[in-house]
């Protein structure tokens, strides 16, 4: 109500009001949904549903009902404005249920309700069937049928209406069997297994040797091989999908909710076995696509396995464009991301993955709570290219090129590790590395943690590389802790730019045990060794830092950065430490932490080295 004594009245909702109602069936199940629509020509001022069984809905363009009794209902549903009213009716027969049946060795007697009268073909059945009712079918091969519902495409049985087709004797004995056209597989002559509209159930058949149109409607008729479903309210479970091929879409299947299903030798352009489709509790294996998505193109996967698929010219061996949650994915190959490329992969295991090109693991990927492992590129980024990694583990990965274990990567809270490079980088090459753990890494050429990498409160431990920079290269590193680190030059950093850092316990075979050029801000460079400069070797500049000998530069301090306890490799500073308050302060400190997250300037002055 309007506040005040006048109601405000809206002139222009008036004139003339045309309705058309319509349902996809007007016989339906008993207890199955039932969906209305509404087309209104006018400016309504709002509409009501009646269903006939004292049941309503309100301004709602599309609705569902369902009935709970027998009858003929008359269902109306009536917009207003304030010119007037006009309704629209349309009269629901609800029926109870009916069980069809299905036999190679039925008589064929419709309405095919035992197993004596049963149907020989499925698509008998469904046609027999009311909207929710159930279809059960013996064992045997069933390879007849060719209903097409758009354009030329045929089906072996068409579920175009919401039935449930349900097998007795399971996938393994039970197949819906389509035609591939003999040396191209798909094409005109092609016949798709399974067509499923919206709300259609499939239990329990292997669905095999189907395929799709090479023309016509690409995401319709060149598309799903083995089942083609409206959306993902069409379900299938305990199936196999094996065999099939698609032009264009989805070898196995296009779009749908499958549950406890295989999808196995499958073949597509995009999606060998499945496309925009919602998998759980399912296998993906050995499944090929042209382009992208050995596995899966544009879907959801809810632990599942994707093993053994390949994307032959491009992207994606295990999924593209995908969200998998809890997934397992695993000897996939590809060009780019062997295992998952531009997709989100949460609480999931990458590896064993093979890229030919960039991205072994995961391409241009957001990962978190995952497990990135023994997985290889031949080019950039053994674990991973690009995209982003949270507070998970990327190890044991190899590259013949840069970033054993990521390259140009966002990686945050991340343990990297036993990651090698046969250039640069073992752990990561590039990229930008937050709250990290990046020990045991091998960059044969340089930098054996990182390489060309941006780093904030990380701990680099225990990597090498077989010529410079056993901890980093070229890398630009704030309040981070360097120790024992190895390489032929410079086992700490090589020609890096760092502030706040702590180097120590780095060993080099020739010059720099702790650091070789590169600039040096606040820092703590001490205790390495090198047969020749054992702390700092030719630096570009020194700014405020702790090492010895004196290397020239501002603000030297020479003594003992007195550890709190160096033989446990506690290198926080002790209250007697010359690196307190010894530090310049600058901006980028108010928002940053120490490398235990507390608050980089605690008294007015920052302190020398990664700890305040």
């Amino acid at each position: 109500v309007d506040v005040g004594c006048d109601e405000f009245w809206p002139a222009g909702i008036t004139g003339g009001l045309t309705v058309i109602m319509w349902t996809p069936t007007n016989i339906v199940m008993m207890g199955a949904p039932l969906e209305f629509r509404e087309e209104i020509a006018g400016r309504p001022l709002g509409y009501r549903w009646s269903f006939g069984d004292g049941e309503y809905a309100w301004d709602v363009p599309v609705v569902e009902h369902v009935y709970a009794a027998t009858g003929i209902f008359s269902a109306v549903v009536l917009a207003s404005n304030y010119s007037g009213n006009a309704a629209a009716t349309v009269t629901v027969t609800v029926v109870d249920g009916i069980t069809n049946y299905v036999s190679l060795s039925g008589s064929h007697t419709f309405p095919f309700t035992n197993w004596l009268t049963a149907a020989t073909t499925l698509q008998a059945a469904v046609d027999a069937a009311y909207p929710g009712g159930t279809i059960v079918v013996t064992n045997g091969i069933y390879e007849l049928g060719g209903t097409a519902v758009v354009g030329s495409m045929p089906n072996r049985v068409a579920l175009n209406k919401a039935v449930t087709l349900r097998s007795v004797g399971g996938p393994a004995a039970t197949f819906i069997k389509g035609y591939q056209v003999p040396g191209t597989r798909y094409g005109a002559g092609a016949v798709r297994c399974v067509y499923m509209t919206n709300s259609a159930r499939l239990i329990g058949f292997t669905l095999t040797n189907g395929a799709s149109l090479s023309s016509g409607d690409f995401q319709r008729e060149q598309a799903g091989g083995g089942v083609w479903c409206e959306s993902g309210s069409a379900t299938i479970s305990n199936c196999l999908i094996s065999g099939n091929a698609a032009y264009y879409y989805g070898g196995g299947a296009n779009k749908g909710s499958f549950y406890n299903c295989t999808f196995y030798s499958n073949y597509a352009d995009y999606g060998g076995a499945a496309y925009e489709a919602w998998l759980y509790d399912s296998t993906v294996v050995s499944n090929i696509c042209r382009s992208q998505g050995g596995g899966l193109y544009y879907g959801w996967a809810t632990n599942c396995e994707l093993i053994f698929n390949v994307a032959s010219n491009s992207s994606g061996g295990g999924a593209h464009y995908a969200d998998l949650f809890y997934c397992r994915v695993n000897t996939n190959r590809a060009q780019y991301g062997g295992g998952a490329s531009q997709g989100m992969l949460y609480n999931c295991d990458v590896s064993s993955n093979r890229a030919f090109q960039y991205g072994g693991g995961a391409y241009y990927s957001t990962v978190s709570n995952s497990a990135i492992f023994r997985n290889y590129s031949v080019n950039n980024g053994g674990g991973a290219y690009y995209g982003s990694i949270y507070s998970s583990s990327v190890f044991s990965n190899a590259t013949a090129q840069r970033g054993g274990g990521a390259y140009g990567t966002f990686l945050d809270g991340c343990t990297v590790h036993t990651n090698r490079a046969t250039l640069y980088g073992g752990g990561s090459a590039y990229g930008t590395l937050t709250n990290c753990l990046v020990m045991n890494n091998i960059g044969f050429r340089s930098g054996g943690g990182v390489y060309g990498a941006t780093a904030y409160g990380c701990i680099f431990s225990n990597n090498a590389s077989t010529n410079q920079g056993g901890g980093a290269t070229l890398a630009t590193c704030y309040n981070c802790l360097f120790v024992s680190n190895s390489a032929a030059w410079a086992g700490g950093v090589m020609t890096g730019i760092l502030f706040n850092c702590t180097i120590t316990r780095n060993s080099a075979l020739n010059s720099g045990g702790g650091t070789y050029a590169g600039d040096l801000v606040d820092s703590i460079i001490y205790d390495n060794t090198a047969s020749s400069d054992a702390n700092v070797s030719t630096p570009d500049s020194v700014t405020n830092c702790c090492t010895i000998p004196d290397p020239g530069g501002t603000g030297i301090i020479t003594n003992d950065p007195q550890f709190v306890d160096v033989a446990s490799a506690n290198f926080h500073l002790a209250s007697n430490s010359p690196c307190i308050n010894a530090g310049t302060n600058m901006a980028w400190m108010t928002s940053s932490g120490d490398l235990d997250g507390n608050p980089r300037i605690i008294y007015r002055t920052v302190d020398i080295g990664a700890y305040e």
